[in-house]
């Protein structure tokens, strides 16, 4: 009776954060209109609709002009329309990130936008038992994401990638169970 009700264990943790920082981008090359190759800024009248790198700098992950750091956070907002979600998470970004003069730098600061929220919790159970003296037999059940909520994966963060602008791309590991046994001696 002993070795039947002795030796159980449980743990678990739960993790639970707000989404992290991101930065809005534009990791397209140089391309404006009206370029005259080969005559460095002859000739330079705007951007054309996939243009990044605004300042010519050679770095092609430049910054847009951002208007407001206002954004959706509900979940539905960072799912894509296909999914059930509402297709992004800024809705105005036709007039939120726009494209800075031709040469210089977006003025968009870093990470003042935050991703979907992360929420885990993981549970494990154990029985140890005697075997002998000096042997003993422990077996496991470990489960990850007990409630198997869904925890979506960062938003697409390119600024000229239309419709998958500020949509999540999809989501982490879904719950797993997993067994194992080992022998103490």
């Amino acid at each position: 009776m002993g070795r039947t009700t002795g030796g159980w264990g449980l743990s678990g943790t739960v993790i639970g954060q707000s989404g992290y920082p991101f930065t809005v981008g534009n990791p397209n090359p140089f391309n404006p209109k009206g370029y005259t190759s080969g005559v460095c800024g002859a000739g330079l009248t705007a951007f054309t609709a996939a243009c990044g790198d605004y300042n010519a700098d050679g770095d092609n992950n430049d910054y847009p002009n951002v208007t407001s750091y206002a954004q959706l956070k509900g979940r539905k907002n960072f799912l894509p329309l296909n999914r059930g979600g509402t297709g992004g998470i800024f809705p105005n970004e036709a007039t939120q990130f726009t494209q800075p003069t031709v040469g210089t730098e977006g003025n968009e600061q870093e990470n003042l936008f935050r991703g979907p929220g992360f929420f885990e919790t993981n549970a494990s159970l154990h029985k140890l038992t005697t075997i002998h003296q000096k042997i003993s037999a422990e077996f496991r059940v470990e489960i990850f994401n007990v409630f198997n909520h869904p925890n979506l994966d960062a938003p697409d963060t390119n600024v000229t990638d239309g419709a998958s602008f500020g949509v999540s791309g999809g989501q982490h590991e879904q719950r797993w169970i997993q067994l194992g046994a080992n022998i103490k001696f």
